[in-house]
């Protein structure tokens, strides 16, 4: 007599998918820009291509410079997950842009004060601020002088340079003072 034996076979898929990052030949992105993603593949030998079912950052942007790591993760029915990272790196190139407050040619007096508007800088990491001119205004000269502006981020990209001619003129009339009588009388030949 013959026994009958009987055996419970268990498989299970222990094995994550394959992620499969495609090369990116230019893993570096200007501050600002948004990432072109080179693709990827996911594949698992139970349920098969799961390329549509990987997670991972779309549309990256960034404006802080430096190596940012993207995350790319995928799992199977059984729960198995595989996860790979990318490493872009992203840098400031790009000057910031500056614009002139105020009239780009100033008129004063001589003697009168001037406080300068200054001029305004953009900039896709440093963000905004102003700017004064580049030299000091003299004030005591008559003429015209030539202030200039310009802004470096702090990645040593230099911006546009902008100008403000200041003239100063004196139109002033002069003023005179007698010292002494309005009125001389004088004898001819009297030293």
């Amino acid at each position: 007599q013959s026994e009958v034996i009987t055996q419970n076979i268990t498989i299970k898929d222990v094995l994550g998918p394959t992620l499969i990052l495609f090369t990116d030949n230019n893993p570096v992105l200007e501050a600002g820009d948004i990432y072109v993603e080179p693709g990827f593949y996911a594949f698992d030998n139970v349920d098969g291509d799961l390329t549509t079912d990987v997670n991972y950052t779309e549309n990256f942007e960034s404006n802080q410079t430096g190596i940012h790591v993207l995350n790319y993760t995928v799992d199977d029915s059984a729960k198995n997950v595989t996860s790979k990272p990318r490493s872009v790196t992203v840098v400031d190139t790009t000057p910031p842009v500056l614009s002139l407050n105020g009239s780009p040619n100033v008129v004063l007096e001589f003697g009168d004060s001037y406080v300068d508007s200054n001029a305004s800088w953009v900039d896709i990491v440093d963000g905004s601020g102003q700017v004064s001119p580049n030299e000091v205004l003299d004030l005591n000269t008559i003429g015209v002088q030539l202030l200039t502006f310009t802004k470096t981020d702090d990645n040593n990209n230099t911006s546009n340079v902008v100008t403000r001619s200041v003239t100063i003129l004196d139109t002033t009339i002069p003023t005179l003072v007698l010292n002494g009588n309005a009125l001389i009388i004088h004898e001819a030949g009297q030293p």
